[in-house]
């Protein structure tokens, strides 16, 4: 499992942002930029299709008008603070909620500049049983080791660096949600939260009170933030597979694209078209937490992983794992790549290359009108857009990345940076259902 405390497995690309499209004529140099906040998905992927797992499947627009026509303001009360507070309230400068790599984030800043505050709710689903809707969430006698509902105060961060001096983990109160919407508003507040001050051990992630730390208390903290809807496709969505595609967002069919296994075999994507769920893993030969997601995946099929083995355990279930590059951040070979997977004890007809050295420009999705150009993961991006973003002048990618697909028609449905309440664990239970 991977957390927020730690910098994460990112792919470091040297890249500059490029026009692309109804781009404003310019391009603005960047450099890729890592933060406290990049997280990859590795906790529960490897345990697939969890009954009970749910998908939001309302319209965006129904759920947010219906919701704001029934909804009440919260009006707090006087706080209640110990007097084994250090620390009280929270003076929120700015607020969001995002998706990232899977996790649901809300997010507040005590300032736009170095060093600041953050205040976090992280929603970690799947085993964690992390929180998707509306509702009232204990947060007493948890730890971040385990907690799907973890709150936290982060002090002294650095934007540059992403480090921070000092953590504090509630492990006492409630957090209320009252809105989750898609296309709406995330708000709340917090119910006598008491947050220790802790160390996170960077491997469990286990959380340890500081002998004589401080106590930061967030009684009637009031929370809104704006929740985005998915930039998404599916205006001429075909039963079908499609050749050709009808495009490459969320919703749009899929076009067939070919890329070498390991053996130097061509492995088709519509080959699988009949199939229920087509699932892509994108990982690379430095990316210690990829490393530790296939370990955790090979572990739980018995020693070795196979497209029949996963298509045994969950019928109707096929998937390919993508490899980018090498130990070095170069294109691997095929040797290589028999090597990874042979190491790994996955069959090495399931790995596929991707990496173009000439690069290719793929849309962001924010800003809408620029592209970055990449090389590792270039055909399978190019055909399936991952919904990149940047920040501020940089984009951070991360591996392990995660792609879903509809096998029947080769349907996109799910990325890890799509946003929203669906999961990957929640999709892949949808789609082996139908």
């Amino acid at each position: 499992m991977n957390r927020l405390t730690t910098l994460a497995c990112c792919l470091a690309l040297p890249v500059a942002l490029t026009t692309f499209a109804c781009g404003d004529g310019g391009s603005s140099s960047a450099d890729t930029q890592s933060t406290a906040d990049v997280t990859e998905d590795t906790g529960s992927a490897a345990d697939t299709a969890v009954a009970g797992d749910d998908t939001a499947t309302t319209s965006t627009e129904d759920t947010a008008t219906s919701a704001d026509d029934t909804y009440q303001p919260y009006v707090p009360t006087e706080p209640s603070y110990a007097a084994t507070c250090t620390e009280k309230g929270f003076p929120t400068y700015a607020e969001q909620f995002s998706a990232q790599q899977g996790l649901q984030v809300y997010q507040a800043v005590t300032t736009n500049k170095d060093p600041y505050t953050v205040l976090s709710f992280e929603f970690y689903a799947g085993d964690y049983g992390g929180a998707s809707a509306p509702g009232t969430y204990d947060l007493s006698g948890s730890n971040y080791e385990t907690c799907g509902n973890c709150v936290l105060v982060r002090t002294g961060c650095n934007s540059a660096s992403g480090t921070c001096q000092k953590t504090y983990y509630a492990d006492a109160g409630e957090l209320v949600i009252d809105r989750w919407e898609t296309g709406g508003k995330f708000s709340g507040h917090l119910q006598g939260v008491v947050l220790k001050e802790v160390t996170i051990d960077p491997t469990t992630y286990h959380s340890t009170p500081v002998a004589g730390g401080g106590e930061w208390c967030l009684d009637q903290y009031v929370f809104e933030a704006d929740v985005a809807a998915p930039v998404v496709g599916g205006g001429n969505t075909q039963p079908t597979c499609v050749e050709e595609g009808t495009g490459t967002l969320v919703n749009d069919n899929i076009a067939n694209f070919s890329l070498p296994n390991c053996y130097g075999e061509q492995v088709a994507l519509h080959d699988s078209c009949g199939k229920k769920a087509m699932w892509l893993i994108g990982t690379a030969g430095w990316c210690s937490a990829c490393h530790e997601l296939l370990t955790a995946m090979v572990a739980d099929y018995g020693g070795s992983l196979s497209r029949k083995k996963v298509n045994t355990r969950y019928p109707g279930l096929d998937l390919l794992i993508v490899l980018g590059e090498n130990q070095y951040g170069a294109n691997p070979s095929q040797a290589y790549c028999q090597a990874y997977a042979e190491d790994l004890d996955i069959d090495p007809a399931m790995v596929l290359i991707d990496n173009n050295p000439n690069t290719s420009d793929i849309p962001l999705i924010d800003p809408p009108g620029y592209a970055l150009p990449v090389e590792s993961f270039a055909t399978t991006w190019t055909n399936m857009n991952p919904y990149l973003v940047a920040e501020g002048d940089g984009v951070t990618v991360s591996t392990p990345w995660h792609m879903v697909l509809r096998a029947t028609n080769m349907e996109y449905m799910w990325t890890d940076n799509l946003g929203g309440a669906a999961t990957l664990e929640g999709t892949l239970n949808t789609l082996l259902s139908e």
